[in-house]
């Protein structure tokens, strides 16, 4: 499975009108990914911008979890009538929700986005979480401390910010700031303001820190990491196993403690 660089149409058309010959050529090469795929009797039944990566190639299809594969028509029985109806062999049955389910909006710490950024796979996120990701201006002070402390690879974080699809929020309510004051007491200003963010704002918090991780789920606030952001990028067909084990094997080189040395111990 190739790793695909780009952004999604829905990334692209949010930033306003396409050139008509752009627009043109993308769905042509759609249309043509939809007519091979039909060809073998696929149908995606999940069509839609997120769906489509723009590369430097052309556009790709993606996400075929809903996919289904149709059996050929079967022959006629001796009065001329189908032995039986089309028959499909897909993933889904009655009384299930079609659709890819949306990502939920993340919330993340200095520490999953450092692990992310030294083997460039902030790209990957970016797939995943284009538009639902976050950090407090707590967490991208500790980024700039890092690069100003010769992390240089962080600059991609700051680079996501500018870009758009990771945002940065500030605490507003009196709640948040209330929460968070009451934290720096125990954790760091990043982990602290998170949480703080997190819990009136119901946001999930990627976080590989033992006690901000601790603190998170007191507060009931849902939680995910690392390597559970690693495992949904697998799930969702951004990368597979294979390409998800490379990156976790940088991360590790890079410092990262993780408890598997591969993705697949926390598939099963």
């Amino acid at each position: 499975m190739e790793l695909l660089e780009g952004e999604t149409l829905a990334d692209r058309l949010a930033k306003g009108p396409m050139p008509t010959e752009q627009l043109l050529r993308y769905g042509m090469e759609i249309a043509d990914a939809l007519d091979k795929a039909h060809r073998k009797r696929v149908v995606h039944r999940d069509l839609k911008p997120g769906n489509i990566m723009l590369t430097k190639s052309g556009a790709k299809l993606m996400d075929f979890g809903l996919a289904k594969l149709q059996q050929p028509e079967p022959a006629p029985d001796a009065g001329g009538l189908p032995t039986a109806a089309t028959r499909d062999l897909g993933l889904t049955g009655a009384g299930m929700i079609l659709g890819t389910p949306p990502m939920p909006d993340l919330l993340f710490d200095a520490c999953v986005l450092s692990n992310f950024a030294p083997p460039g796979a902030l790209k990957i996120l970016r797939q995943l979480y284009g538009g639902r990701s976050f950090l407090t201006d707590h967490v991208s002070m500790e980024i700039l401390r890092g690069i100003g402390s010769g992390r240089d690879h962080l600059d991609q974080i700051r680079n996501a910010i500018t870009d758009g699809w990771l945002r940065e929020i500030r605490l507003e309510t009196s709640g948040e700031k209330a929460n968070y004051e009451e934290l720096t007491e125990s954790l760091g200003l990043g982990e602290a303001s998170c949480i703080a963010a997190a819990r009136s704002r119901g946001l999930v918090f990627a976080c590989d820190d033992l006690a901000a991780r601790r603190e998170a789920e007191r507060q009931e606030i849902p939680l995910t990491g690392t390597l559970g952001i690693l495992a949904q990028e697998v799930s969702r067909i951004v990368v597979d196993a294979r390409e998800a084990d490379r990156i976790l094997g940088n991360m590790i080189k890079e410092g990262f403690f993780s408890p598997v040395k591969s993705i697949r111990e926390i598939r099963r």
